[in-house]
């Protein structure tokens, strides 16, 4: 178990330096660290400090929730979720005259 946070902040470390963006995390991502006994704190914390693509409708939050994911974990996607910019429409980026 403590060995999975010096491999997960090693991760993030990695791409800072790099200069990339990290891939966004997503749901099954959640799940796969959860399922590793990554620590509540130690996901939520990547959470706040990565780019998410979380399904936070009510059936992504119900099966994660029967896929034994906490509710303060939980709660940090639905908030995550809601400062992730909105996706632009392509009738949006258009101008017109």
């Amino acid at each position: 178990m403590k060995r999975a946070m010096p491999l997960l902040f090693l991760a993030l470390a990695a791409f800072a330096q790099t200069g990339t963006q990290p891939k966004p995390l997503t749901n099954a991502d959640v799940l796969e660290m959860s399922r590793a006994s990554v620590p509540e704190s130690t996901i939520i914390l990547a959470i706040q400090n990565t780019p998410a693509k979380f399904d936070v409708s009510a059936e992504g939050i119900l099966a994660l929730h029967a896929a034994g994911i906490t509710e303060p974990v939980l709660n940090q996607m639905v908030r995550q979720h809601r400062r992730s910019p909105a996706p632009r429409l392509a009738s949006q980026s258009a101008h017109f005259p």
